[in-house]
Order: C-alpha cells, then sequence, then structure tokens
C-alpha cells in the first residue's frame, strides 16, 4: 500500500500499480470465474463511470501484468499505453521495419554456429530468438520483462522452437541463466541510442551471462552528431515564442507572454522522426561522438568532448544524433538520416539549444556528451577561432 492511496504489487520481476479496487480485484478472483461475472460483482461496489471506467482498467493493468492469469492459458491482453514495451504497436512497427530486422537476422545467421548457447536480451515478439534457433543454435535464452514475452513463447511454438528456446521472465539484470553463452544478442538501442541502458545492460550480460570469448550482435555502436538549423515551424513546436502567445490571446483572450520566458535553461531533448527531420538542416559535417565495443566490458559511464565545425554561415539550433551497429563481420546498420527508409521504427535524438548561436564558416563548437554522470545530455559551446 502506498501513501498515494495506489496499490503496488509485483509477479517475478513485474510491477503492476492499480488504484484502491486493485484489493477488491484479487478477493473477486481469488476464485476462477469468467471476466463478465467479476466484472458485475466489482461494479456492483462502485459509485458511477468513473468507478466503473477506473475498475476495467486496473483488471486490465493485473491481467497485462500476469498478476491474473487466463486459466485457459490464453496470452494476456498487450498494453496499450504509449510507454510500455508489450504495446502491440511497439511490435508492429518494429517488424514492418524490413531494413532493420533483415540486417539483424542476416547477421545472425552470420555469427550464430550450430550448438551455440545464445541469449536473447529483450526478445520482445521473439524473432530474433527464433532466427538464433533456426541458425543451429542448441539452446536460446529468450530474456523479456513485459507481458509479450508470453506471447513470444506461441511465436516459438508455432515455428517449431519451443524445445529449444527458452523463455526467461525478467529483467536481465535480475535473471540468471544455467549455462554460459556462447552469442549475445540483443536490440535495445533507443530513439536517443544510449536511452534503453544499452551500455549498462550489455556489460552486465558480458559479465555474468557470456563466455570470455563470445560473439555480440550488435557488436559494436557508433554515436554521430551533426550541428542542424531548425526552420521557425519546429521551434515553434518546441519552446513558447511571441507569434504564438499572440495568437493564443487573440483566439482565447488571455495573455500568455510571460511564458516566452520560460524556457528550458540547457539543451533539451526531442525526438524527429523522417518528417521532422526535414525541418532540420545541417550546418556542419558529421563527427564521431562516441564508438563502443560491447566486448571490452566498459563501464557503462560516457564523458566525452568532441569539436563540430560550421560548414556554412547560418545558425546553429542544436544537434541531432543517429547511430550506426555494426551487427556482424558484413552487416552494419545506420539511422543516417541521408540512409534511412521511410519506414524506419528508429527516430532521431535532437539536442536544441535555449539560445541558438550564430556562426560563419569555419566556427567550432565544442560539444560534451554525457552519460551515466550527472549531469547528463548533451552541452554545447562556442569554441574561438585559431589565431591565423
Amino acid at each position: 500500500m502506498r501513501s498515494d492511496n495506489r496499490v503496488e504489487m509485483s509477479v517475478g520481476d513485474v510491477t503492476a500499480v492499480t488504484g484502491l479496487a486493485g484489493l477488491a480485484i484479487l478477493e473477486t478472483f481469488s476464485q476462477e470465474m469468467s471476466y463478465a461475472d467479476g466484472v458485475k460483482q466489482l461494479a456492483a461496489r462502485g459509485r458511477g463511470v468513473a468507478d466503473f471506467i477506473e475498475l476495467t482498467t486496473d483488471i486490465a493493468t493485473l491481467v497485462g501484468s500476469g498478476v491474473l492469469r487466463d486459466q485457459a492459458g490464453l496470452a494476456p491482453a498487450l498494453a496499450q499505453s504509449q510507454n510500455q514495451f508489450d504495446a502491440a504497436w511497439i511490435h508492429i512497427e518494429m517488424l514492418n521495419d524490413r531494413a532493420r530486422t533483415e540486417s539483424y537476422l542476416r547477421a545472425i545467421r552470420e555469427v550464430v554456429r550450430p550448438g551455440d548457447v545464445v541469449v536473447d536480451i529483450g526478445t520482445g515478439t521473439g524473432v530474433l530468438a527464433v532466427a538464433a534457433a533456426q541458425a543451429g543454435a542448441r539452446r536460446v535464452y529468450a530474456v523479456e520483462a513485459s507481458s509479450i514475452g508470453r506471447a513470444a513463447s506461441a511465436v516459438f511454438a508455432a515455428n517449431g522452437v519451443a524445445d529449444r528456446v527458452e523463455l526467461v521472465e525478467g529483467y536481465s539484470t535480475r535473471v540468471s541463466l544455467p549455462e554460459p553463452a556462447d552469442v549475445l544478442v540483443s536490440e535495445i538501442i533507443g530513439h536517443d541510442p544510449l536511452g534503453e541502458r544499452v551500455l549498462e545492460v550489455t556489460r552486465d550480460a558480458a559479465i555474468r551471462f557470456l563466455k570470455p570469448d563470445a560473439r555480440f550482435v550488435p557488436s559494436v555502436l557508433t554515436v554521430y552528431a551533426y550541428p542542424v538549423q531548425a526552420d521557425d515551424g519546429l521551434i515553434a513546436k518546441l519552446t513558447f515564442t511571441t507569434d504564438a502567445t499572440r495568437d493564443w490571446r487573440d483566439w482565447y483572450g488571455i495573455d500568455f507572454s510571460p511564458l516566452v520566458a520560460v524556457q528550458p535553461p540547457a539543451p533539451y531533448g526531442t525526438i524527429a522522426k523522417q518528417k521532422r527531420l526535414a525541418q532540420l538542416n545541417r550546418v556542419g559535417d558529421d563527427v564521431v561522438l562516441l564508438r563502443r565495443e560491447f566486448r571490452l566490458k566498459e563501464p557503462p559511464v560516457v564523458d566525452v568532448t568532441r569539436v563540430l565545425t560550421a560548414s556554412c554561415d547560418g545558425r546553429v539550433d542544436g544537434v541531432a544524433l543517429y547511430f550506426e551497429l555494426t551487427l556482424s563481420p558484413s552487416v552494419t546498420f545506420s539511422t543516417d538520416p541521408a540512409r534511412l527508409r521511410p519506414e524506419s521504427s528508429w527516430s532521431h535524438a535532437v539536442w536544441m539549444l535555449p539560445d541558438p548561436v550564430r556562426v560563419r564558416a569555419g566556427d567550432m563548437l565544442s560539444v560534451t556528451y554525457r552519460h551515466g554522470t550527472k549531469p547528463s545530455g548533451l552541452d554545447v559551446r562556442r569554441r574561438e577561432r585559431s589565431a591565423e
């Protein structure tokens, strides 16, 4: 019982949070009964539509987390939250990204050898675990913390590999495996390349799960940065502007002008899909911000400074990031906007500056990228021109 009158329930490594009705739900479904009968009994205790909506939402939360289970053995309903990895739309988007998925499948066929033991972290729908088994793996441990893992079990069975692929429910940093693995497969690279804790998770797995000579898919992550100038339309979507507050005053009869002073004090991150990238013009060349080989088991801390050079006169409104994955000796995958397909499931991290920097061709900016330290994120500063 939490101080905010919410109820927190855990099954293994999965935690669900409900309103106070969560206790009544557990009491009602402590005996096997149909969903409809349970809702009917519980609804009789409520006081209106709002209580009914909260009740059915809490039941869905408990089913999705595995606190409540279907006796018929059916897969639980997937979450519909925009931020949960067991939401169906997330996996649909990734499976529709053929360039991403086919690159991983080619790499797995190249790296996995007959008889290998493979660990797949964040298996999702199980696509990479199935590919590893089809490539000849003797055993695949498919690690997944969200309820999508139970749906993946059905995928393993449908593809005839359930005898060699074992679902391991939980976060990889909190589970253990019965034997060391030859290969680590993972696709936990976020829109912000380090946003899904790939450095922390991969290092933990390399230390606890893998043989000393283990292979990695991907094996190397390279992060690139380049300076950008945004068009006024994009800036207006990300910050309070004088023009916008003037429009709002005309529309609503309320003075919003004080909001113009409410701006982020430091570079702030946003996510740009390809459509939004069209509103960002490069004003400088790419630089390698970070290159990390996962086999080296380096601490998951980044604090690097690089120099960006303006290639033309203009304004630097921010710094855009993209990444390249070395998936196998012959397969690489890049989210470089110049090469990325429209159906890509990856967006781009862009760090916008509260105070744009006017530049001339040849001007230099110092960019510091931090992760696992305080403060984390990106910092951009002008560098003085060298004496000529």
